[in-house]
């Protein structure tokens, strides 16, 4: 699979982006150094990675990825300064690298049924949806480690398992 980008103008620009068909990719890019933008990835189409990818999201820019999303067991690396939510992920036992940025996570326990995620010094994983992680019944979950990374909430989860500070 090849890396789409999605580079905007020097204008914000606000797209919506319709997955009709399934699609393997290497990696995803939004905005660039002199370009940034608002993106909406929606659609049936399933969104699979062809191995390890990069998503790459420029300061200043936001992409959603609404269509479904399948990891597997391939690393998934958020760069870039912007903010890459995942609102539907199906991630099994995925391993996550957030080394710049924001990534949020839309139902992540229900999501994960193992793996890791890690974030980098300067990086936020931010848990986004009521009883994220560690949900009701849940006793299993991707490990979090924070390498000098932020985690934060919007205040809705109540249990948080699996999680090892490193500077964080």
């Amino acid at each position: 699979g090849d890396t789409a980008s999605f580079l905007g103008q020097t204008t914000v620009v606000n797209d919506t982006i319709t997955i009709g068909s399934n699609q393997t990719i290497g990696g995803l890019s939004f905005g660039s150094a002199t370009t940034s933008g608002n993106w909406i990835l929606s659609g049936s189409g399933i969104l699979s990675l062809a191995g390890n990818a990069t998503f790459a999201v420029a300061s200043g820019s936001t992409a959603v990825i609404s269509a479904p999303l399948t990891l597997s067991t391939n690393v998934l690396t958020k760069t870039g300064a912007g903010t890459l939510r995942l609102n539907t992920p199906t991630l099994a036992t995925p391993n996550i690298l957030v080394s710049a940025g924001v990534l949020e996570l839309q139902r992540g326990s229900t999501a994960f049924s193992g793996g890791t995620i890690r974030v980098s010094s300067g990086a936020e994983l931010a848990l986004r949806s009521t009883d994220t992680w560690g949900q009701s019944g849940t006793t299993t979950a991707a490990t979090i480690t924070l390498d000098g990374g932020t985690l934060s909430s919007n205040g809705f989860f109540n249990t948080l398992n699996n999680l090892t500070l490193n500077g964080g």
